[in-house]
């Protein structure tokens, strides 16, 4: 028994357009979700930033009873290379400080969409202007106190972050969610994500 090999013409016009539709579902159904998995991770590398910037200002403000400010450069501004502004990570001339409380200042290459964080040692310092932690409708926590602002976040990855640290907030209607709980965002700056971290009377 001889085996022949099969006619090998090539694809017909209705084969190749089956072909090419399947690509299209496929490559629509998995775009998304890999646009999801990238955000998540975005999402989780901000909350690690922020959860080390958070046990660093507990430790500065236990040691010297002052709020700290860390900030990065800023894409085609001021550099921010004086210790004054890194309280955190270089040594400073106050005789309590026993830093360093971060093992090196923080870079742009720490926010996931490259743009600039700052750590503000006031609650009502822009963009900010206060946290109503419990959603009343008033910013209950002002004045000295530590948040972060991470500069260039979408709103999607925003509100997953809210939705994590914000739970009972999160589903608020509208853009309630911007405005309570610990997480803010404003749509300013091509996106301001603000991170409550503590205030000078919960230290």
């Amino acid at each position: 028994m001889h085996l022949h090999p099969r006619d090998s013409r090539g694809f017909s016009l209705i084969e190749l357009l089956i072909t090419v539709a399947f690509v299209a579902i496929v490559v629509s159904v998995g775009v998304p979700s890999i646009g999801n998995l990238r955000d998540s991770d975005r999402a989780k590398d901000i909350l690690d930033v922020t959860a080390a910037i958070s046990s660093a200002c507990v430790r500065h403000a236990r040691d010297t009873g002052k709020m700290a400010v860390e900030f990065t450069a800023a894409r085609g501004g001021h550099s921010y290379t004086q210790p004054r502004f890194h309280e955190l990570s270089m040594p400073q001339r106050n005789p309590k400080w026993k830093g360093p409380y971060l093992d090196r200042p923080l870079t742009l290459e720490d926010n996931p969409y490259g743009g600039a964080i700052y750590l503000q040692n006031n609650l009502s310092a822009s963009p900010a202007n206060g946290f109503d932690l419990h959603g009343v409708g008033t910013a209950e926590q002002q004045g000295p106190g530590q948040f972060c602002v991470f500069y260039g976040v979408p709103e999607r990855v925003a509100r997953s972050i809210d939705a994590s640290l914000d739970k009972a907030l999160s589903d608020e209607p509208g853009d309630a969610w911007r405005y309570t709980g610990k997480v803010e965002w404003s749509p300013s700056a091509g996106g301001a994500l603000m991170i409550y971290i503590m205030s000078a009377t919960k230290q």
